[in-house]
């Protein structure tokens, strides 16, 4: 698996321009690119081998009758495939063997040769195997928010292209930087991006696309990013479906009559802490893998069909519907947790679908993940540990300054008071009934506190634990 490369692809005409190879310079060396792809040059073939030379890759070839050129280094190893004039697909072998796929697109202006380019996709999306990514110029937008300026969006224009992203199986790579990647001074257009399939989605989870300056041009350049999760330490977070186990709240009730110290508050967090490690061991010791389980029952249900397809008699029948039933479950198990993990709360049962759980997890990291982040020194910083270290010393140093003689100013008018009575409502000390109905009211599936539970569990379990709440609180 590949842990990290970037590489551009850049729509620019007059590539061999003075100008534009020293952008180009730049973007290469700061960002470390292995693979610069540039779209109408509008250069001679001639000029190819002397822009590669400029810039120091040690290959470059022009492809798509000279309207796209590859740079790259030999660290990569590169075979081409030319489709529908719009598209050229390359199989890229790194030097640790790993490998991926990745398509530049070029896209006609008029919708009926872009349809080419569009069937090409679709083709290909049933070829190829493995990491999928495809970037570049599509010559169209998928939304009318991606327009300002000049005539209406052709609604058939969008509609065509995201029925061809759809057919292809690709999700959008996200992307930060400015919305519009192209203009001409009167309208602005996002027409450049980045698609991904399945496969590139779950190995290279934290990819991003970064919109930089147009420069010269008068689209904006795509840096893609392509990077897969680290490994980081997993955080306590209560699952919703442990509540449907028999022995769970048999496991509660023995960890919270665990004596804890402290009083109110600190009391309830020690009890809180105490009953995280009883789950922690009874999900691994008695509740096991949800996944395993799906895998288990779906293996044992085939069997029972074998089973009865051969006995045929009453026997096989009920081991078979008791099969199926133990497999409902466990399904009904695993659509739970990819609910609460993809934090969707308007779903009803019987509409669990796995894959597109999957996809909002997905998304839900991708807006969660901070590409970079720009240092006090006013410098990028873009590798994952440099950015926790700079979080950390950001708000280290925000909440150890010195506070030196703040008095709150004078306002010009009379701030509102409250009555007696209804100061003395809130002021006064919730009974057990009103925080019932706080604890009742909270959405089962929102998201946990810090401590990892969240609304889910204090519902199930308020019998055992509402005395210490109300005493905390």
């Amino acid at each position: 698996m590949l842990n990290h490369i970037k590489f551009v692809v850049w729509n620019i005409r007059g590539a061999s321009r003075k100008d534009s190879l020293r952008y180009f310079n730049k973007i290469c060396i700061n960002n470390k690119i292995r693979l610069l792809v540039l779209l109408e040059p509008l250069s001679d073939t001639p000029q190819l081998e002397v822009v590669r030379r400029l810039l120091g890759f040690d290959k470059a070839v022009g492809a798509l009758n000279n309207k796209v050129w590859v740079f790259w280094y030999n660290e990569l190893s590169l075979s081409f495939r030319e489709m529908a004039e719009q598209l050229l697909h390359m199989h890229i072998i790194f030097s640790s063997g790993c490998s991926i796929q990745f398509s530049a697109v070029y896209a006609r202006c008029s919708r009926v040769g872009r349809r080419e380019l569009w069937s090409a996709m679709e083709g290909l999306a049933g070829e190829v195997l493995g990491p999928w990514l495809l970037a570049g110029d599509f010559n169209v937008i998928s939304s009318t928010e991606e327009r300002v300026g000049g005539s209406p969006a052709n609604a058939r224009n969008m509609e065509e292209f995201n029925e061809a992203i759809g057919n292809c199986g690709l999700s959008e790579v996200p992307f930060d930087g400015a919305l519009f990647t192209w203009t001409n001074g009167r309208v602005w257009q996002r027409l450049d991006r980045a698609f991904m399939n399945q496969e590139w989605a779950d190995g290279y989870e934290l990819s991003h696309v970064s919109h930089l300056s147009r420069g010269w041009s008068d689209h904006a350049p795509l840096l893609i990013n392509c990077q897969n999760g680290s490994p980081s330490k997993r955080s306590f977070r209560f699952l919703n479906v442990w509540r449907r186990h028999s022995g769970f709240m048999d496991v509660v009730q023995q960890g919270w009559a665990t004596p804890v110290e402290g009083e109110g508050m600190s009391k309830f967090y020690n009890k809180l802490r105490a009953i995280k490690g009883c789950l922690q061991v009874w999900n691994v010791q008695i509740f096991g893998n949800i996944f395993s389980k799906v895998r288990e029952a779906e293996a044992i249900m085939k069997q029972r069909e074998e089973q009865f397809d051969t006995e045929r008699d009453s026997a096989s029948r009920a081991a078979l519907e008791e099969a199926k039933a133990v497999y409902a479950r466990s399904l009904a198990l695993e659509g739970e947790y990819w609910r609460q993990k993809a934090g969707i709360k308007w779903l009803q049962v019987g509409d669990a679908n796995s894959a597109y759980f999957h996809s909002r997890c997905r998304q839900r990291r991708n807006f969660n993940f901070v590409a970079r982040i720009k240092d006090h020194s006013g410098t990028w910083l873009e590798d994952i540990q440099d950015i926790r270290q700079s979080a950390v010393e950001f708000f280290s140093s925000l909440f150890a300054s010195e506070q030196h003689g703040w008095h709150s100013p004078e306002l010009p008018f009379s701030v509102p008071q409250l009555a007696p009575a209804d100061n003395d409502m809130l002021s006064a000390l919730p009974d057990m009934a009103e925080l019932k109905g706080v604890v009742f009211a909270l959405d089962t599936y929102s998201a946990p506190g810090p401590d990892g539970f969240g609304a889910g569990f204090y519902q199930a379990c308020w019998d055992i634990i509402q005395s210490d709440l109300l005493e905390a609180v």
